[in-house]
């Protein structure tokens, strides 16, 4: 159990994590961002085709001291660690947090891909919220939704 007596941090758990399978994949290049934050959280790179291996467990968390006492003294959570194996600069390493099941590689590869296609997601929201002004136009029924992406 995290964040018992012997306190065992997650990075240690994952490190000992059989490895259950590994996939390649490619990753875009990322040109240099102009915001000095931005820059140094993600740096540029060049594309490449990165060879993740994949690991999952179920951690068992405490409940927090502060919390109410109406909650489950813990809540059991299942972690996948995706890093990228046989690159020497900056790895790929996600760590995933899902109640998603992880018994079997076939579970751990499908969480990566609804990961993975979270990126995409993003950017149709992005669409809708800059190009489309979804949320100034305010509407509330799907009806209302329609007839606007149909005007837009």
């Amino acid at each position: 159990m995290l964040g018992s007596e012997q306190r065992e941090h997650l990075c240690e758990l994952l490190a000992r994590q059989r490895v259950q399978c590994e996939r390649l994949v490619p990753i875009s290049s990322r040109a240099p961002h102009s915001f000095p934050g931005t820059r140094k959280l993600h740096p540029p790179r060049e594309g490449r085709l990165a060879k993740l291996a994949f690991a999952a467990t179920t951690v068992r968390l405490p409940r927090p001291r502060y919390a109410s006492r109406d909650l489950a003294p813990e809540l059991n959570i299942n972690v996948v660690h995706v890093r990228e194996i046989g690159v020497s600069d900056v790895p790929i390493e996600w760590i995933l947090f899902i109640s998603e099941p992880v018994a079997s590689a076939e579970d751990i590869l499908r969480v990566v891909d609804i990961y993975r296609s979270r990126w995409t997601i993003e950017e149709y929201f992005k669409a809708l919220k800059t190009g489309c002004s979804m949320e100034e136009r305010q509407l509330e029924s799907l009806h209302s939704l329609t007839n606007a992406e149909g005007a837009g």
